[in-house]
């Protein structure tokens, strides 16, 4: 398995923000930022689940995005969630769901 290099990594990073905060029309300094407005939480949701996906740690993911890991944790199950029931997969009814994710410990200790 190839490591990708820090900075190839921050960009990617970037370049995913960039494209959720046009799509929902948020400025990414909101989605980087304390504010909690429905569509900049939606926006920073989906931030967080796409960068998890991606491979990118929650402990990463939360300094990317001034957040503690917890928070990103619960907010890429959350979304996970919302995409479990808009694809009329019902939803497991637990926060720790995501389905296929497992938000457990990801070795980060930072």
């Amino acid at each position: 398995m190839r490591v990708t290099p820090y900075h190839e990594r921050r960009d990617r990073m970037h370049n995913i923000l960039a494209a959720i905060s046009n799509r929902h029309r948020v400025r990414p300094e909101d989605i980087m930022g304390p504010r909690r407005f429905a569509e900049i939480s939606r926006a920073r949701g989906e931030v967080c689940y796409a960068l998890f996906k991606d491979g990118v740690s929650l402990s990463e993911i939360g300094r990317f995005l001034n957040k503690d890991h917890t928070s990103i944790r619960t907010a890429v199950a959350k979304h996970a969630e919302y995409l479990e029931r808009r694809n009329g997969n019902g939803g497991s009814g637990n926060t720790g769901g995501g389905g296929d994710i497992s938000l457990h410990s990801d070795g980060d200790s930072s």
